[in-house]
């Protein structure tokens, strides 16, 4: 099956435009979180590395482990914007072992998310369906116990 033209140039257009936006949200964030964006980009790593090796075949698991990630590095992220941005100041942070579990403990609790959730996902669905199928089969023992067993086409 062949490809367009227009079909191959909407990839490198979208990661472009991603690119892009990405750059245009960095100048306002560096402008006003000082060096709190240099700790916003060491905070945001593992998200930068899911995005790397996932490149865009599944857009769920960057945006989940981003969530996740931020809401780790955002208390003190804030910490260090209401102190001003100053280098001390993120220094301070980044040398204290809990800021760290934080930032990077929340990323891998959203990859173990998305690591986890097809298996439990499975697990529930199959419990769901044996439910409904013992209520099926009782229901079939009760119509043949009221009509008969030819009502299975059994005989």
């Amino acid at each position: 099956m062949s490809t367009s033209s227009s079909e191959s140039a909407d990839i490198p257009v979208k990661r472009k435009s991603r690119l892009s936006l990405g750059l245009a949200l960095s100048v306002p964030a560096a402008i006003l979180l000082k060096m709190g964006f240099f700790f916003l980009l060491i905070g945001m790593l593992p998200t930068l590395l899911t995005a790397a090796v996932v490149r865009g075949s599944k857009p769920y698991v960057v945006s989940t482990v981003a969530a996740f990630n931020f809401a780790g590095v955002f208390p003190d992220l804030l910490a260090i914007f209401l102190q001003g941005g100053s280098p001390r100041g993120v220094l301070d942070m980044l040398g204290t072992p809990s800021v760290w579990a934080s930032m990077y403990g929340a990323a891998a609790l959203g990859i173990a998310l998305v690591w986890l959730s097809p298996a439990v996902t499975a697990v529930v669905l199959e419990s769901l369906y044996r439910g409904r199928m013992r209520h099926m089969e009782s229901l079939q023992k009760k119509m043949e116990d009221e009509w008969g067993s030819q009502i299975t086409g059994r005989e």
